[in-house]
């Protein structure tokens, strides 16, 4: 739980506030009263509100393109003429009903307007149900039914690639996910996204963040939840002074600031003494959008891309000289137990970025007296994917995900000549391009998404990384090489006490290590067997850390097998950066 400072900045006391929508142009919050049947523009400069009473409950209201509004009032879709203070039908739904009316709507990616209806209700939740439906008003005026059999529809919204269209019908107490067709509006294969718990109460309105999380205000529970729309679970909640917190969008310069609107529907008179801004809208302060990259808490993976090493390959001549002479007698013995030891990570690599993976440590190799010019990754043996396979696959995630930042570090290069250097460097521009953000950036989140960046690219040999602005230099990775949990964590403690953070980007390694002697008592169990033992020690420690400036603080935290425990490492991570919003309020 957050928490967060919340500001109340617009005093209006709505009976049921709904469907907030930022102008960027006037720099105003356009908002309904639904119940108190007036369509309203609070002035954010001016602290002024503009209101126009309606005819009947307005569910809905946003902007239209010709000028003006389009509302979803009583069972019409409207059009709004601000400055003549008129409305002018558009088209009747649910003409076989008289006891529904609009709730939730807003627009999607292609400029049609959703919009759900309900059960016309005396107080919160006390209505005849399944009798509403959900819209789609198109642009030619023409409506199409999606479906009916609703409780109350509320909370549209599209996720950033317009591939997924998510949908509450609240006293269904879930966020729903359908397949999102941009082409036709069209929506398909209907599932669960978020089942809400008992004491986050009923799921109303909600907005996606440039990180396409989803934040979703709870009627009666006093609180919007940050969702992550990717694996289904909650981030985090901040809690109001209000109880019935109704929906939510972001706004504000740069869109940093979150608007949240509220109700006193439904409250008696002691309930609304106690809570004298019910009815208000508050504002959450900016997130970390100006913080630089190495201030936050990062998760990432520990050499990535052992998840498909290849046991038919020979051991890395680096390895110890008595396991190159083992495997080149015994390779069907020796090979296996490389694999065993040496995988550190089960998901393959877009799955590790789909599950929050922000930094991928990569270990490049080229084949001893290999006569072609193929690269690959290796832990004491080889992989079967090649780097251009890997980072091509990279680069297709980050198509498909134009507001995330991945930090990539490059290293080992083992038997890689200078033309090989040479080479590689060339298709690392090549393939990312303008997403690669320069060393000479102090990164943030806003810089990167102003200037089109997504990889911040580490490569590991100063004489080949030369004059490329686009490459960095290496980072620290702070290892214990060590099997036993206990001394990883007072290794790192060490670390941050005596030597304190670097300057710029570094990780912290939970990677445990194995010797020789080690495996040799150990036989029947692997690198995960391990792993999971001390898994609990090491996340304990993780909640424990905080990023920032200060000396002590982390940045980057890698771990081997990230996607255990439904990803509890990286939520753990990610959740770190709370801290530091706690600190800027």
């Amino acid at each position: 739980m957050s928490s967060i400072k919340v500001e109340c900045v617009v005093k209006d006391h709505c009976e049921i506030g709904e469907g907030p929508v930022w102008e960027e142009k006037d720099a105003t919050l356009l908002y309904v009263d639904i119940t108190g049947k007036k369509l309203s523009r609070w002035n954010s400069l001016t602290n002024q509100i503009e209101s126009m009473p309606t005819e009947n409950c307005v569910g809905c209201a946003v902007p239209r393109k010709s000028g003006g509004y389009v509302i979803g009032e009583g069972t019409r879709f409207a059009a709004v003429d601000w400055q003549k203070r008129s409305i002018t039908t558009i088209a009747e739904v649910d003409k076989d009903k008289s006891n529904t009316r609009f709730n939730d709507g807003k627009v999607d990616p292609a400029g049609r307007l959703f919009a759900g209806t309900m059960g016309l209700e005396d107080y919160p939740g006390n209505l005849e149900r399944k009798q509403g439906s959900l819209y789609t008003l198109h642009a030619d005026h023409s409506v199409v039914k999606h479906f009916g059999q609703v409780d109350i529809s509320n909370g549209l919204e599209w996720s950033l690639d317009h591939r997924f269209f998510y949908y509450i019908d609240s006293l269904g107490y879930k966020v729903e996910v359908f397949d999102y067709d941009i082409q036709t509006g069209g929506i398909s294969n209907r599932r669960t996204l978020y089942q809400l718990e008992k004491d986050e109460c009923i799921p109303d309105g909600m907005c996606i963040d440039i990180e396409g999380k989803l934040w979703m205000a709870c009627f009666s529970g006093g609180r919007v939840l940050r969702i992550d729309p990717e694996t289904g679970t909650r981030l985090q909640t901040v809690k109001f002074p209000v109880v019935n917190t109704t929906s939510c969008c972001f706004g504000g310069k740069d869109y940093s600031d979150l608007y949240v609107t509220s109700a006193h529907f439904g409250l008696d008179k002691a309930a609304r003494a106690q809570q004298p801004e019910a009815g208000c809208i508050f504002k959450l302060p900016p997130q970390l959008l100006d913080v630089p990259l190495w201030d936050l808490a990062i998760p990432g993976s520990h050499d990535t891309m052992t998840y498909c090493l290849d046991q038919r390959s020979s051991v890395l001549h680096s390895e110890p000289t008595i396991l190159r002479v083992l495997d080149h007698i015994v390779p069907c013995i020796i090979r296996p137990c490389v694999n065993k030891w040496g995988t550190t990570q089960e998901l393959v690599i877009s799955t590790q970025l789909d599950a929050g993976i922000r930094f991928l440590d990569l270990r490049i190799a080229h084949k001893m007296k290999d006569s072609d010019q193929t690269l690959y990754f290796a832990h004491g043996i080889y992989s079967l994917v090649t780097v251009q396979e890997a980072l091509t696959d990279v680069a297709h995630w980050l198509e498909q995900h134009n507001k995330e930042v991945v930090i990539i570090a490059l290293s080992a290069f083992e038997d890689l000549n200078p033309a090989q250097h040479s080479k590689l460097i060339d298709f690392l521009k090549s393939l990312f391009g303008k997403k690669l953000c320069p060393k000479t950036e102090v990164p943030t989140l806003k810089t990167c998404w102003t200037q089109g960046y997504q990889v911040i690219l580490s490569y590991n040999d100063s004489t080949a990384r030369g004059g490329h602005k686009e490459l960095w230099p290496a980072f620290d990775y702070w290892w214990a090489n060590e099997s036993d949990p206990k001394l990883v964590v007072s290794y790192l403690e060490q670390k941050k006490t005596t030597e304190g953070r670097p300057d710029i980007f570094f990780a912290a390694g939970l990677n445990l290590t194995e010797d020789a002697k080690y495996v040799l008592h150990h036989l029947g169990q692997s690198m995960k067997s391990m792993t999971l033992r001390a898994y609990r020690l090491l996340l304990d420690w993780v909640k424990q850390q905080r990023p920032g400036r200060q000396k002590t603080c982390l940045n980057v935290i890698c771990a081997d097998f990230v996607g255990i425990s439904r990803n509890e490492f990286i939520q753990l991570v990610i959740a770190l950066n709370t801290k530091l919003l706690k600190e800027e309020s």
